[in-house]
């Protein structure tokens, strides 16, 4: 950048030379506003390629879970479930179940294939026992809910795959 040399007259006798200050600023004022139109550009299309089709994890795809689980027709109010890959190279998931649903979201879900189910259901006695994280409160006395073939010793599958990740249990306690 070449600086203007602008001619003055001071004094109306004599001359002096020196640089248009104006010239100067406008030049800086449009090379800072390229420099940060172009950074705010290279910080969009950094947050774009960031969020597009990348994931939280790494390794085989995998999938969200979602379903509704009942015992005689009545949602579980508070349990688990657990999907347990059938060949051993799936990934274990699974998670809380509240007030009769479930939702396991992508970055923790199985991968595509078949899975074991286990659920479990804390299942309210009607007694109350001393909290052992707080003894000055009484809290619920919770049992398992469920027959073993429920969990232990289960009989529950599912076929994950793209096309399927909704799975609901309708559990039989008698």
């Amino acid at each position: 950048m070449g600086t203007r040399l602008a001619i003055s007259r001071r004094n109306s006798e004599k001359l002096s030379l020196m640089p248009d200050y104006s010239v100067l600023s406008t030049q800086y004022l449009v090379l800072r506003s390229t420099c940060c139109r172009t950074a705010l550009c290279l910080a969009w299309i950094s947050l774009a390629a960031a969020g597009c089709g990348s994931r939280e994890y790494t390794g085989p795809q995998r999938f969200p879970l979602s379903g509704k689980v009942t015992a005689d027709g009545q949602p579980v109010q508070m349990g688990v479930i657990s999907f347990v890959p059938e060949d051993k190279t799936g990934r274990v998931s699974g998670g809380p179940i509240k007030d009769g649903a479930y939702s396991v979201p992508e970055p923790m879900g199985p991968t595509a294939g078949k899975y074991g189910v286990q659920i479990h259901w804390n299942k309210p006695t009607g007694k109350k026992i001393r909290n052992p994280m707080d003894p000055d409160n009484m809290i619920d006395q919770m049992m398992e809910g469920l027959p073993e073939k429920y969990h232990a010793k289960s009989e529950l599958s599912a076929d994950v795959s793209a096309k399927q990740t909704n799975f609901d249990f309708d559990l039989k306690t008698k």
